[in-house]
């Protein structure tokens, strides 16, 4: 009798408790995402690898495209929305309801977003690493949490007011991957990390369902019947959003100013490179996660110039960079078991940082499928003055499933030292000098796939002859030296 009271709406009670259970559901996975950043755990560490790869990612057109997605959510943007709003809600007193929950969504967002950046106090990536100038805590992102809150919204009053379920469904497919891209402009821009834009997407739906679920409910009981919620609030809606749209296009430069930093990273000078001097160097490549993978397996000194005139001169192609068009086009020509000679490889950290290079090679078969590859990575050390670069090596046998995701990806050969051979020989060095890295061992890359090696690198002066020998300034006799696992440098 009390329930039939409180509810004289048969649907009111169940449109009530699917927005608690959603708010709840939002708020828990909210919190603890606060948690994992507060505390840093393996999250944080995927978050500095992502930021770390975006400038290897970018190019003009897609960063014109994202500066685009970034402003249309700016609070710039939004205010003139909801201005042409309420100056059309004036004309038509209907429409002012409406007005009223887009701008009371708005403000709840924008204080919400204030104290919740200020009491979590997280700082921005890396300046050197981003486009654009942030000031202030960078979790949630508030961009995402904007789009989240009056994308959501606009997208419930579209629905309400469409009749038909293939209309309803544009509108979804328009809206919700508009979100999606605003979150994603905010990472590749260098302005969050993916944390930050996640937990901006949550406190978004914490924000967006209790406005959703009133208005439903209201709805039913005619309080909101003078805004329809039909098709007359339909074209305010649309012009206000295109107005918006086409303001965030034209004055892009102004709301998203763009701006590399130029970074500049502190060297430290080795006297060679030897069994000793080689515990300094990270000894693992790693997993997004920060996980370790195969041991380095060369060590190059000289220039980048020399890296790359030393494979083109062995017929290695330079991987492109890893862009949604190169990674396509990498999916059609190994679907078709056709060759890429410059496909994008896979990105891999060492330090936390991506590669800076990689080169392949084909095969006899002549398929992307099957293929030599390298990834090398520039450190922090110098030799001499140059720099001194780490790298790892596999064959790719084939392609596949494999891992527990099910994710496409290559199948190496395990024996990474066979390639390391392989490289060495193309390069026309045939007396290495090789120096103890690591113990030798079995391990497992990324993807699951099984390795073995010695535990051993080539060390490679640039500046020396083909068929030469690096002969490091200290004595340094293979295997005089054994290193576990030591950290990250």
């Amino acid at each position: 009798m009390g329930g039939a009271a409180l509810f004289p709406y048969p649907a009111d009670g169940l449109i009530l408790t699917a927005g608690v259970l959603a708010v709840v559901l939002a708020a828990v996975n909210f919190l603890g995402l606060v948690r994992d950043v507060v505390a840093g755990t393996v999250l944080t560490a995927v978050d500095e690898r992502v930021v770390a790869l975006m400038p290897h990612l970018r190019t003009p057109a897609q960063t014109a495209f994202f500066a685009f997605c970034s402003s249309a959510a700016d609070n710039v943007t939004v205010v003139l929305g909801l201005l042409v709003l309420i100056l059309m809600s004036w004309r038509a007193p209907a429409l002012r309801p409406v007005a009223g929950l887009l701008v009371t969504a708005w403000a709840a967002k924008t204080v919400v977003s204030t104290v919740v950046q200020h009491l979590v106090g997280r700082p921005r990536p890396d300046r050197t690493l981003a486009l654009v100038t942030e000031t202030g805590p960078g979790f949630p992102s508030g961009h995402a949490l904007t789009a989240t809150v009056m994308g959501g919204l606009v997208a419930y009053l579209l629905v309400r007011a469409a009749h038909r379920p293939a209309v309803r469904l544009v509108v979804l497919l328009s809206v919700l991957p508009a979100i999606g891209l605003v979150g994603l402009s905010r990472i590749y821009l260098g302005a969050h990390y993916p944390s930050d834009v996640l937990g901006g997407l949550l406190l978004g739906v914490v924000l967006l369902v209790p406005f959703v679920t009133a208005a439903e409910i209201d709805r039913r009981h005619h309080v909101l019947s003078a805004v329809g919620l039909h098709r007359a609030a339909v074209r305010p809606v649309l012009v206000a959003v295109l107005t918006a749209a086409v303001f965030a296009g034209a004055a892009g430069a102004w709301l998203t100013p763009l701006q590399a930093v130029p970074g500049t990273v502190a060297t430290t000078a080795l006297p060679g490179i030897d069994a000793s001097t080689l515990q300094q160097l990270p000894h693992y490549s790693e997993t997004l996660t920060g996980a370790p993978m195969e041991p380095i397996g060369f060590v190059y000194i000289g220039t980048q110039d020399q890296l790359e005139h030393r494979f083109a001169r062995a017929e290695w192609y330079r991987a492109d960079p890893w862009t949604p068009a190169t990674t396509l086009q990498a999916v059609v020509v190994a679907l078709r078991g056709q060759q890429y000679a410059t496909a994008p490889v896979t990105p891999a950290y060492l330090a936390a940082e991506p590669e800076t290079l990689a080169f392949e090679q084909p095969t006899d078969t002549n398929t992307l499928a099957q293929r030599h590859h390298t990834r090398i990575w520039r450190t922090r050390f110098t030799v001499d003055g140059r720099p001194v670069w780490a790298a790892t090596a596999s064959l790719d046998q084939g392609a596949g499933l494999v891992g527990a995701a099910r994710l496409p990806t290559h199948h190496i050969d395990p024996d990474v030292d066979a390639e390391r051979t392989h490289i060495l020989r193309s390069l026309g060095i045939t007396r290495p000098e090789l120096v103890q890295v690591v113990d030798p061992q079995l391990g497992h890359n990324a993807s699951g796939e099984a390795f073995f090696t010695d535990g051993k690198a080539a060390v490679v002066d640039l500046d020396t002859a083909p068929g030469q020998v690096y002969r490091p300034t200290r004595s340094s006799v293979p295997g005089e030296a054994s290193a576990t696992p030591t950290g990250w440098c």
